[in-house]
């Protein structure tokens, strides 16, 4: 079992029976959670025996040719790569009994675009995503602004017949993919207006916000949308689901990833002939640099210190580029400014700092 999500699981049930103090009540829920956490882990892992050597169980069966030595150095190397999440997972090693060892998808998690490093640091900050008030207010008013902008883009004649001001549900039968989907920030306001929203993220520690988010919602929303959080990466979706989306949405995420090239691949790669992918980033300028780093990090503290890094900023010519590359044509690229006192967010003539872009797989 992944270690991450081990100790996630343990400080769940921990926050939940804090509050006991009744020694008997304690006992009965410690074994509880023995159970709940054996039943998880053979849910995971049961017929498994690579997965059953990590926990080193069942000595007796494990296999006794030179994979197994292949199989410890495996092991040790996992706490040399840094935050992976599922290391079991993204490399796709399994030990299928009778058949041998099956390596799965072992180069896309050498080419992730996953960035450990901006994982780590907003795993940290998995306390404030729920916040509206919190360091990520910004992006919780910018809905104002890029919600009603892809659902326009998605309601148009060239998408479909369903009109914003005629129907409560605009987005009704679109199927949407949020990309880094932070705590649900963005995902959720999609799901309200009756999309289909499949949100994922590369950091447990989010994705378990972005849970707690979709439950919220699922269970005070009448509404017809849906909303599914997964812990993936957009490589894991694009090789599980190339052309299942009717819209990409990768907004305030580029800046963060490690490969851009194979990020826009993949992005391109899950979207079907026709559909709309939709970016939100910083440009690579000196004022964005000032304003968008310095001021907004350091001065206005808008956000938290060091969450932007200024060398992986992107300019719209870069980013065009790279989508002509994966057959999309950008229709639509717009300046976006933001006023830090009003908490608001403005169509803006100037690419000096914030931009918008929309493009099309052909």
């Amino acid at each position: 079992m992944p270690l991450p999500y081990f100790r996630l699981v343990l400080k769940k049930e921990f926050l939940k029976n804090a509050h006991l103090t009744d020694i008997r009540v304690i006992d009965r829920k410690v074994n509880e959670c023995e159970q709940h956490l054996c039943s998880l882990k053979y849910y995971f892992y049961n017929e498994e025996h690579l997965r059953n050597y990590l926990f080193r169980e069942d000595v007796d069966e494990k296999p006794k040719d030179f994979m197994t030595k292949f199989c410890s150095i495996m092991h040790i190397a996992r706490r040399n790569i840094g935050h992976c999440g599922s290391w079991i997972y993204k490399c796709g090693i399994r030990w299928h009994f009778g058949k041998g060892l099956a390596l799965r998808g072992l180069a896309t998690y050498i080419k992730s675009s996953v960035d450990p490093q901006e994982i780590e640091r907003f795993g940290e900050l998995s306390s404030e995503w729920l916040d509206e008030k919190s360091s990520f207010k910004a992006l919780y008013s910018y809905n104002k602004l890029r919600v009603p902008w892809i659902v326009d883009a998605l309601s148009s004649e060239e998408f479909g017949e369903a009109s914003f001001y005629e129907v409560k549900y605009p987005l009704r039968g679109k199927r949407i993919l949020d990309v880094a989907c932070g705590g649900g920030i963005l995902a959720v306001p999609l799901a309200r207006l009756g999309a289909s929203v499949s949100a994922i993220d590369a950091s447990q520690e989010v994705i378990c916000c972005a849970e707690y988010a979709a439950r919220r919602y699922s269970r005070n929303s009448q509404d017809i949308g849906s909303l599914e959080v997964e812990y993936a990466t957009v490589e894991d979706y694009a090789s599980k689901y190339p052309g299942s989306f009717d819209a990409v949405v990768a907004s305030e995420v580029i800046e963060h990833v490690k490969d851009l090239e194979g990020f826009v691949r993949s992005c391109a790669v899950l979207a079907h002939p026709g559909s709309p992918l939709f970016f939100t980033t910083l440009n690579k300028t000196v004022l964005s640099r000032v304003l968008g780093v310095f001021i907004a990090e350091e001065i206005l503290k808008i956000t938290s210190s060091g969450v932007h890094d200024w060398s992986k900023f992107v300019t719209p010519c870069t980013l065009r580029a790279l989508l002509e590359d994966n057959n999309c044509e950008v229709r639509l690229a717009h300046g976006v400014r933001y006023n830090p006192f009003k908490n608001e967010w403005f169509w803006s003539s100037s690419f000096a700092i914030n931009y918008a872009v929309m493009a099309v797989k052909l």
